[in-house]
């Protein structure tokens, strides 16, 4: 039995046969890497430009109406229905404006994307959870700024084909 065994794995049909099953291999790992790249990188990255517009939005506010300006833009902003979430800090920490009462990470002295897990409570609805990728950074009078975008379906879609693509 085992001279039968070394006899196959010589043989070129068997050599020729395991090329083609590792070409194969090979080419499904690309396949499957090529789409999770295409859909899990699509999502971020509409959300990196849609933060980056209103991380620069809001920017723009603090040069044109100081420490008043971003308030009321961030009052604004956050009061609207949508995916945005935002948070206006005082230096020290202390809220201004926003959805949250507090920020998921403490600020770098550059600007910086983050990913995090939000919770928010509407007056009228029950709690609202999910991921969100955003970005904070702080203003030129040491203000904090988190602009972040809920992910929502997407979060639910790219955690679904990072499961699908590792197991």
């Amino acid at each position: 039995m085992r001279l039968g065994l070394r006899a196959l794995l010589r043989t070129t049909t068997f050599r020729v046969a395991l090329g083609q099953a590792a070409v194969i291999l090979v080419f499904v790992i690309g396949v499957l890497a090529y789409l999770y790249v295409a859909t899990v990188g699509q999502v971020l990255q509409e959300v990196d430009r849609a933060v980056d517009a209103e991380f620069t939005a809001i920017e723009d506010a603090y040069g044109l109406g100081g420490e008043r300006g971003v308030a009321q833009l961030v009052l604004s902003r956050s009061t609207e229905d949508g995916p945005g979430l935002y948070v206006f800090t005082s230096a020290s920490g202390e809220p201004i404006a926003g959805d949250f009462g507090a920020l998921p990470v403490n600020p770098g002295p550059q600007p910086q994307r983050i990913d995090f897990a939000f919770e928010r409570s509407p007056e009228d609805s029950t709690a609202n959870r999910g991921q969100a990728r955003g970005k904070i950074g702080r203003l030129l009078g040491g203000q904090v700024v988190l602009v972040a975008r809920d992910l929502g379906d997407g979060a639910r879609v790219t955690n679904r084909i990072t499961r699908a693509f590792w197991i």
